[in-house]
């Protein structure tokens, strides 16, 4: 069937809706004899009648995109009638249409397999960025596409490129990101005759759709659901020729997501598809702000005094928690995306060629910086008092937990200190000194001699009590962090870093070891 043959049928009243009037977005650039080219053109019908209104042009006279061209984006509404007459000129061959900025030339459009789109769900569907308002239960399109793009040719592509971020500023069509668009035309028809209800029990999931009162025949309907999990179906139903104003259908309680799709079985076509979920439990951060008396004072090496507010927080969850089945498959995806990042060499780079200081500490605060309940482990060979103070000293929820490991190679390399236990001191000294201690709680020790081994590499971990931990590597120590070329980058199998630091930590507990207790601290004050 010619593309023109099924607007004709789509458009008519109770297939995908019942429309009235069509609005037409035309994106294109002028020459400098005034010569429309086009950039992209969408004509999407709608339910509103069509009142004879001006067109609305939404760039100035003048918008220049580049030499001897300029950007103009109108927007204007036609008949139904008037739509198929441009799409049976466009399945013709024809070289333009009619616009109010006077003809638009197109290029070399051929028409391409009618695509049904969903709504954004837990994907955002690239097409989404160029239709309107596709928000229901989704959109047929018909489109012609531009295969030669001959306005490459005409126009540097530099100035197409920064009129489709002009577009995007003005109009939610992102010419940018699906550039491949560029000098299409699409008839985009919303679907308006159904909408979903989802509801739900411990056992099950129940949808309903709910047909418009115009629908004729709701007989000819095929009500479809099922939950994706694991790139697998599970939790399948369907329901057909139901004559009532709905349709419903039952399936168990997998967690979700839920794929639903009405089909109409007279003309072969989807007509409504979502993907859904159902909440079955809130989780959330309850944060108690602090007051005057849980202020926590820094005195930097700089000389300045630093305050940070101390927080308390606890996690709250309300609902049905996540089936053990569903967690574990959730870890392994979570190892996966893991082992991808690596691949992928995802990383902040600090200090190329000027320092970086400033911006790698306020990274690092905000890593360090978990959520109630977690941990965290810090691992650097040259980690000192004056490095916890610029960068742990400055989260601030109450009580959370550091464990920090350092060696003997910043003692030996402290001309100032005449053995480990007077650098000890001096670490303590200074923690004392120059914080209130408010809501601090680190463990931090010291490998040395015999204890433990020697090690290298500078770790930042946070151990989250019900998932994989997440884990840094810092590429350098806190004391350099941003004054040298470095990288901040995740590290795959983070897991591994976590128990290779315990197993290390647990080799340092001689009394030799410690350099700071909070706890301990703490119970000395008082």
């Amino acid at each position: 069937m010619k593309q023109i043959d099924q607007l004709r049928t789509w458009t008519s009243p109770g297939v995908l809706g019942f429309y009235h009037s069509c609005e037409v977005t035309v994106c294109c650039i002028l020459n400098h004899s005034q010569t429309a080219f086009n950039l992209f053109t969408i004509f999407t019908f709608e339910s509103r009648e069509n009142i004879a209104v001006e067109p609305v042009f939404l760039t100035s006279k003048n918008e220049h995109c580049g030499n001897n061209h300029n950007l103009a984006l109108v927007q204007y509404h036609i008949s139904i009638e008037t739509a198929l007459t441009i799409c049976q000129q466009i399945e013709d061959g024809a070289e333009h249409i009619e616009t109010p900025l006077g003809p638009l030339q197109l290029d070399h459009l051929k028409p391409v397999p009618s695509i049904f789109v969903p709504s954004d769900s837990t994907l955002t569907l690239p097409l989404n960025r160029i239709l309107k308002n596709n928000f229901r239960g989704g959109s047929m399109t018909l489109e012609y596409f531009c295969e030669k793009k001959n306005i490459y040719e005409r126009i540097p592509q530099k100035d197409i490129k920064r009129s489709a971020l002009r577009i995007r500023e003005l109009l939610p069509v992102d010419l940018f990101t699906i550039s491949d668009r560029i000098g299409n035309v699409i008839f985009q028809l919303p679907e308006q005759i159904a909408h979903v209800q989802l509801s739900g029990n411990e056992n099950s999931v129940t949808c309903k759709v709910i047909f418009d009162n115009r629908v004729p025949d709701r007989s000819r309907y095929c009500l479809t659901m099922f939950a994706e999990h694991d790139h697998a179906i599970m939790g399948f139903a369907s329901a057909q020729g139901v004559l009532k104003n709905e349709l419903s259908l039952s399936v168990e309680d997998t967690g979700g997501p839920y794929t639903i799709t009405l089909t109409d079985t007279s003309y072969h076509i989807p007509v409504l598809q979502q993907t859904t979920s159902m909440m079955r439990q809130l989780s959330n951060i309850f944060t108690i702000a602090g007051s005057p008396d849980t202020v926590r004072t820094i005195q930097l090496p700089n000389g300045y005094e630093k305050h940070i507010t101390i927080n308390s927080g606890e996690l709250i969850s309300v609902g049905a928690p996540m089936l053990p089945w569903e967690n574990a498959v959730n870890q392994r995806h979570y190892q996966r995306r893991m082992e991808e990042l690596e691949h992928g060499k995802e990383f902040i780079q600090y200090a190329k060629g000027t320092s970086d200081r400033v911006r790698a500490l306020a990274d690092l605060r905000v890593l360090m910086n978990a959520g109630p309940k977690e941990e965290v482990y810090l691992w650097d060979p040259y980690l000192t008092a004056d490095d916890l103070l610029e960068t742990w000293y400055f989260t601030d929820l109450f009580g959370l937990k550091l464990k920090a490991i350092t060696s003997n190679k910043v003692y030996k390399k402290d001309s100032s200190s005449s053995g480990l236990e007077d650098w000890k001191k001096t670490q303590r000294d200074t923690l004392r000194t120059r914080s209130n201690q408010i809501g601090i709680n680190i463990q931090w020790r010291v490998q040395h001699d015999h204890f433990g081994y020697s090690f290298h590499d500078r770790f930042l971990v946070v151990i989250h009590p019900k998932e994989e931990p997440k884990a840094w590597s810092l590429g350098t120590s806190l004391n350099h962090m941003g004054d040298t070329h470095h990288i901040l980058q995740v590290v795959s199998n983070p897991g591994y870093i976590a128990d290779a630091f315990i197993e290390l930590w647990n080799m340092l507990e001689d009394e030799s070891c410690l350099i700071w207790n909070s706890e301990e601290e703490r119970k000395r004050r008082e």
